[in-house]
């Protein structure tokens, strides 16, 4: 009996692959015919095999979860900068998978997945309001559109994130975005994608917190050279001290309940370091361990400019205290005040002062820790060393450089969506 039991196992697994080929077979059928029926109607043919895309992508998490983790390093704005909107990949599978999660609770008149994220809801509603509160402060549109996206930036990843994992998806959507950044930093060197060299930094960077904190990866953490090589290549020195910080907070948490196993992982990680570090070219080496202003160099430069954004985004709040200039209008209050060109002061706190005055400031601080705080109780969880190395190293690296951008906050924001999904499933 036993032997007939073993041998049925498989069969579940090839039925599902089954109908998994033949719903992709279909759908790709039916795309097919759509396109070919529509003729020289191009923006017909693209989208109604988008929406067939979509609406398979709605009733199956899973396939989501692969799509989502592999677009997350594709930062290429499919808006073309029109109305000053940035949309991408990843902006369409968060919406779905948004979508998916209310559809589900409205369907299933159950609302789990809200109330799986009580542990940081309160600072999640607390930001929210604040942006509404400016969006009143400074109607327009372009005021508008920039609280939409500063939304989706953090509330649709932790609301799809929590989704997948109450489906079991979320260790999908790890894989797919570890093997994706992991291609870009093999050809970082080569062709950079389009890419800008700090968020492409903070890409691998995450990517190598996500593989160290997370046991279940382990058989991916072959990849790792490649990703401490191409995130020495980027030549992102924020990235850099920004993976070391996320990595030392992950060996910190996990250290508490296996040390063994962490030390064991902090000495393979340090030979991995140490050798991708003399293979680089000299200049490289100089440059990504230089953090002195002094001197003539563009290392030194880049931190002397910095420093001027900081105390022009400070003069700035000082002018607006209480509401700003207004999201995303950054660059109005330094053309008013004339002072250096630039769109963004290269730290995330003093941006939402200059945009928001001092109190919104004070909310995105309230935001961040309290969403490590509220995580605190679920730390024992497989992805609760990941969510707070994630969380540490994005913000640390946003105090030098742009934070909202599409690689930079989404996975962090997304994993604590996807401790707090997993933590109910195992309560349920």
């Amino acid at each position: 009996m036993m032997v007939l039991a073993s041998s049925r196992r498989p069969w579940p697994r090839l039925a599902r692959a089954s109908r998994f080929t033949t719903e992709v077979l279909i759908a790709a059928a039916t795309a097919l015919v759509v396109g070919g029926a529509a003729g020289s109607h191009r923006v017909f043919a693209i989208g109604a095999t988008g929406a067939l895309a979509s609406l398979w992508l709605l009733v199956r998490p899973h396939a989501t979860a692969v799509a989502l983790g592999l677009s997350i390093p594709a930062l290429e704005n499919l808006a073309g900068g029109h109305l000053g909107v940035n949309l991408t990949v990843t902006d369409f599978l968060l919406l779905l998978a948004t979508a998916a999660a209310f559809g589900s609770a409205i369907v299933g008149a159950d609302g789990a997945i809200f109330r799986a994220l009580r542990p940081v809801a309160f600072p999640l509603l607390q930001y929210c309001a604040f942006l509404l509160v400016l969006l009143t402060a400074h109607l327009g549109r372009a005021g508008a559109v920039q609280t939409v996206q500063r939304l989706e930036l953090v509330v649709l990843p932790v609301l799809a994130g929590c989704y997948l994992a109450m489906r079991r998806a979320d260790l999908h959507v790890l894989k797919a975005y570890v093997v994706a950044t992991t291609a870009v930093a093999a050809i970082w060197h080569v062709d950079h994608l389009s890419l800008q060299k700090n968020p492409a930094g903070q890409l691998m960077a995450n990517a190598i917190v996500v593989l160290v904190g997370f046991p279940r990866l382990g058989r991916l953490r072959l990849l790792l050279p490649v990703l401490v090589y191409g995130l020495f290549t980027t030549e992102s020195r924020g990235a850099i001290v920004a993976c070391a910080i996320g990595l030392a907070v992950v060996f910190l948490v996990r250290g508490l309940y296996s040390p063994k196993q962490v030390l064991a992982q902090l000495a393979a990680l340090a030979a991995v370091v140490v050798v991708a570090f003399q293979v680089m070219p000299a200049g490289v080496q100089t440059r990504i361990t230089s953090f002195s202003a002094q001197g003539g160099s563009a290392a030194a430069f880049t931190i002397r400019v910095r420093t001027d954004y900081r105390h022009d985004a400070i003069r700035i709040a000082d002018a607006h205290p209480w509401f700003g200039v207004g999201v995303g209008s950054y660059l109005d209050g330094v053309r008013e005040l004339h002072l250096t060109e630039a769109t963004d002061p290269h730290n995330v706190v003093l941006l939402q002062a200059a945009e928001g005055g001092w109190p919104f400031a004070a909310s995105f601080v309230v935001l961040v820790l309290g969403a490590v705080l509220g995580l605190v109780r679920l730390w024992r969880s497989g992805l609760g060393a990941v969510a707070f190395g994630l969380m540490v190293s994005t913000v640390a690296h946003g105090m030098v450089d742009v934070y909202w951008v599409r690689g930079t906050p989404v996975l962090s924001w997304l994993v604590v969506g996807m401790v707090c999904g997993a933590a109910w499933r195992e309560r349920t």
